[in-house]
């Protein structure tokens, strides 16, 4: 049925990217280089001579040596960090027809984004409920403390992006909370003036634009982005109350029917600076509807938004020399986060026969709301005084609390009545706790980076952070670069992270979620040994990895109903190895590929994680027949995903996707971009692990069984595309 919906759509593209498909002699070797100062104008530089087109492929079709400071807060070649950090830059992910950042992720080795419900795993840690990575944008913290997430940062378009800086593995030692199982910094676009607009499959538009400008000392610029869409919105044939067929529970199921995928998304970025001065402003704002039901039961088929996340910071910035080698880099900042869900459905009408209004039609619906706010500062430098030695040093505040906490719902908590109106019950009710105190944090940062020869560098870091309502943490970290002659790089690393609990996970107070004021920090200490082989023309990395994870904090089965309460779980190890390889072909093909094996073992149970999946894969081409021309191919593969342990059903079958992206570049004038692609082009059938086991009914002879018992689909086909404008 998709399919006959799409063809005339997938014709047409087919007809596109046919012409693209040129003969490969479109760039011979022999052609000069242009000039990388030129300047062409529209009177004398053709579109498909325009140099600065020329320029941009070239450099995606490059084998390119990226640099960060992710890993030592100092600027580094990646290849020569302590670990092993990925660089994915804005540009060529436009060419390969990735649009959000969380689709991005998928193209990190190691890394996996589950579509359903806004989460990243990293070597198998990370999971719905508790987030377990350092999320920055600009260098500014969006780490939320009360879920340990940041929802609305994942849909950002990457048009915004310049370039995605990732570390897989622990990054306390540097990034202090919640750098557990890694760090991601996202950079914005800083320079040039463009605007953009899309529609795609799914009723999907966006939209956006940034705009830079300099005047003499003063800079400054702006970064707009926006989409709305129906989402993925997937087949659901039964949910949870299939299992209560004895009850009659069946014919009140929304099921047969399609979950609430519906997505909104507003993102905007402001920065202005004067010489080593700046004030950076940052919004992200994210709405989805009620996905598969907070209680595994499917909702209204009304494509209401429910949910909204709201991120936004302003921090201001100065960097001085304190000496003459001691550059010294002093911030202040503010951030908020702000949950707002609005009559969101746990149980259709129906459901709830106790009444005690007659006019209540037996659902279970509710809202909440709940605002969090931090206050932070830090000082940071660096000490280059002495020769092959950089001395870093730093100092990190930070407060954050909640409030404004309230809750309404149709259902009285003490009786279990419904009602027809939407109520508040009393703050003991409330979804989490009103004023559950402030946390403190007091972080110090010692670095030392050692160039002790030509060959060999060493860094040893340690952080030490004081939290006023979890305790302390010591984070460590030891890594040796040895770098013999020739195209050969050589890396070991030891590294720990500790995990303080979040707000939810200690004050949460809900029908759904409990909260567990004696849940302990969790910790993770990880052994890395890598290897690179760099030439002109390509690259390679191999990552060996094993990690002992401590004390993991997951939700576990309550007591009665579908209540879950947040407690530590597990102590698990991890041990595997990640390939990647980055080849340029011939002067106009480009290949890259990467793929993962991970074991997640329970040291109890000897059994490995749910939802993770043993092998995971990307294989990526780039062909520019012409200059302005470029056809690329993508595919993913996700192995087969580990059930739970009480799941009889066999592991999850695993699958791929492969998409396709046309770009025409200096479209009729200089600087007009198209680009078009598919999704899925085989119109795989894939779908992600619904592990959840409803067991609260075995004393009425009912069996344990699947809240979703055919999983969760995932989209098929879809056509996209994309203008965007350069002036």
């Amino acid at each position: 049925m998709q399919w006959a919906m799409h063809k005339k759509g997938l014709f047409a593209l087919s007809m596109l990217c046919s012409g693209l498909l040129l003969p490969m002699d479109g760039l011979p070797d022999d052609q000069p280089p242009k000039d990388s100062q030129t300047v062409a104008t529209a009177e004398t530089t053709s579109a498909n001579e325009d140099p600065l087109a020329q320029r941009q492929f070239q450099d995606l079709l490059a084998v390119m040596e990226e640099t960060t400071s992710l890993a030592t807060k100092t600027r580094l070649n990646a290849d020569f960090v302590p670990g092993m950090v990925t660089v994915l830059r804005g540009e060529d992910l436009e060419l390969r027809g990735i649009h959000t950042l969380k689709e991005a992720m998928n193209l990190v080795p190691g890394i996996i984004e589950n579509e359903s419900n806004y989460t990243i795993s990293v070597r198998g840690v990370g999971n719905w409920s508790t987030g377990k990575l350092r999320l920055l944008v600009n260098d500014l913290p969006f780490t939320e403390t009360l879920t340990a997430g940041s929802t609305a940062i994942y849909s950002m378009p990457v048009e915004m992006i310049d370039r995605i800086e990732v570390i897989r593995g622990p990054g306390s030692a540097v990034h202090g909370e919640y750098a557990f199982s890694g760090v991601v910094n996202v950079i914005t676009h800083q320079q040039g003036r463009r605007v953009f607009a899309g529609y795609g499959s799914f009723n999907t538009v966006a939209g956006g634009g940034r705009y830079a400008i300099s005047q003499g000392d003063w800079y400054g610029n702006i970064n707009l982005a926006g989409w709305d869409s129906d989402g993925t919105p997937a087949w659901v044939e039964k949910d949870t109350l299939a299992g209560l067929a004895p009850f009659g529970m069946d014919k009140i199921s929304f099921a047969p029917g399609y979950t609430n995928e519906r997505i909104r998304s507003d993102i905007a970025i402001m920065k202005l600076g004067y010489k080593k001065t700046s004030l950076t402003a940052q919004f992200t704002q994210v709405a989805n509807g009620d996905g598969m039901g907070l209680l595994n039961m499917l909702p209204a088929q009304d494509k209401r938004l429910t949910t909204e996340n709201r991120n936004q910071n302003v921090e201001i910035r100065h960097e001085f020399d304190l000496m003459s080698r001691l550059p010294v880099t002093l911030k202040a900042g503010y951030a908020d986060y702000m949950l707002d869900i609005d009559r969101t459905y746990f149980a259709p009408p129906g459901f709830n026969q106790q009444r005690a209004d007659p006019a209540a039609d037996g659902s279970m619906v509710a809202s909440t709301h709940a605002m969090e706010k931090k206050f932070y500062t830090g000082i940071f430098g660096d000490w280059k005084g002495w020769d092959r030695h950089i001395l870093s040093m730093g100092v990190d505040w930070a407060s954050m609390g909640l409030g404004d906490v309230r809750t309404l719902s149709n259902v009285n908590p003490m009786t279990g009545a419904a009602t027809s109106a939407m109520l508040s019950w009393g703050p003991q009710y409330d979804w989490v706790l009103e004023d559950p105190g402030q946390r403190r944090i007091l972080g110090l940062l010692f670095q030392e980076q050692w160039q002790a020869s030509d060959t060999l560098s060493a860094t040893l870091g340690l952080r030490h952070d004081r939290y006023s309502d979890v305790g302390e943490s010591l984070a460590p970290r030891l890594a040796l670069v040895y770098h013999p002659a020739g195209n050969h790089i050589f890396k070991a690393q030891y590294g720990t992270a500790f995990r303080p609990p979040s707000f939810m996970e200690l004050y949460s107070n809900n029908i759904v979620m409990r909260s567990n004021p004696d849940i302990k920090p969790e910790t993770i200490k990880t052994i890395d040994l890598g290897y690179i082989y760099r030439d002109e023309e390509s690259v390679g990395r191999l990552t060996l990895f094993h990690s002992e994870l401590r004390d993991m904090i997951d939700l576990t089965p309550g007591a009665t109903g579908n209540t879950q309460r947040f407690a530590n779980v597990a102590d698990v190890d991890l041990n595997g190895v990640e390939l990647e390889l980055e080849k340029k072909l011939t002067s106009n093909l480009k290949l890259d590929a990467n793929v993962s094996y991970v074991t997640t073992r329970d040291k109890a149970t000897r059994h490995e994680l749910p939802g993770t999946s043993n092998w995971t894969g990307n294989l990526g081409m780039i062909y520019q027949p012409l200059p302005d021309y470029s056809l690329a191919l993508q595919t993913h593969y996700r192995g087969r995903c580990n059930r739970a342990i009480n799941d009889p059903r066999d592991k999850l079958a695993g699958g791929g996707t492969v998409n396709l992206t046309g770009t025409i570049a200096n479209l009729i004038t200089p600087g007009l971009t198209f680009r078009a692609g598919i999704k899925n082009l085989f119109d795989a059938d894939m779908r992600e692990p619904k592990p959840d086991i409803v067991k609260d009914y075995e004393a009425l002879g009912i069996p344990p069984f699947p809240a979703y018992p055919n999983d969760y689909q995932r989209p098929g086909l879809g056509l996209w595309g994309r203008l965007a404008y350069e002036f």
